[in-house]
């Protein structure tokens, strides 16, 4: 925590921000899990305030959003209240998944483009991006991630959830162990009650 708060002096305030920002979300949280998916299967509302608190404290051009879901909405939502320009790629491995998300997001005139499929997002993305967040399916979360990572910059953050995974954390921890990158933990930040937690990595 406190490395992290070096890095970014702003997180200092994050009991403040999230009093505000859970405020700011809850409401469109509490719909998204009544409505699209469980609490389970959803990112954390703590995880949501997070990111929006990183957002505006960074405030990235490029956004990759591996795992489409309340994710999208939160970065779209911040692109929209914050009137940046701001571009955010929502890529899932479920075409399924992926018209939920959208229906979602044009339920709240947000919009709804860069939605795609992972496969199709391998063929045509080689950028780097400003903010990275790792939340997809499990499977293509432990296969790909020397990929996922390849993703990132210099300035790149990248948040990578469910942390409490020994598998997923072990595979995530050797691949950092071979590149140039700097993690901390955000369990502090992130923990939920379903004990899930996740890892910030910078370069």
């Amino acid at each position: 925590m406190e490395l992290l708060c070096a890095k970014y002096p702003e997180l200092l305030q994050f009991d403040k921000l999230t009093q505000a920002y859970s405020k700011e979300l809850e409401p469109y949280y509490r719909v998204y899990t009544q409505e699209v998916s469980n609490s389970s299967a959803t990112i954390s509302l703590r995880l949501a305030v997070f990111l929006i608190t990183m957002c505006r404290i960074v405030k990235p051009k490029t956004i990759l959003d591996l795992g489409s879901g309340f994710s999208s909405f939160v970065f779209r939502h911040f692109m929209k209240n914050d009137a940046l320009e701001l571009t955010v790629h929502s890529v899932d491995t479920s075409s399924y998944w992926l018209d939920k998300t959208r229906n979602f997001l044009l339920s709240y005139k947000l919009p709804a483009s860069h939605l795609i499929t992972w496969k199709a997002f391998l063929r045509q993305s080689t950028q780097k991006y400003d903010f990275v967040l790792c939340d997809i399916s499990m499977g293509v979360r432990i296969q790909a991630l020397p990929i996922i990572l390849s993703f990132t910059g210099p300035s790149t953050v990248a948040i990578f959830d469910d942390i409490h995974i020994p598998l997923y954390s072990r595979r995530l921890k050797y691949w950092l162990q071979k590149s140039p990158h700097n993690s901390y933990s955000l369990k502090f930040y992130t923990e939920d009650e379903f004990g899930r937690y996740s890892l910030a990595v910078t370069a």
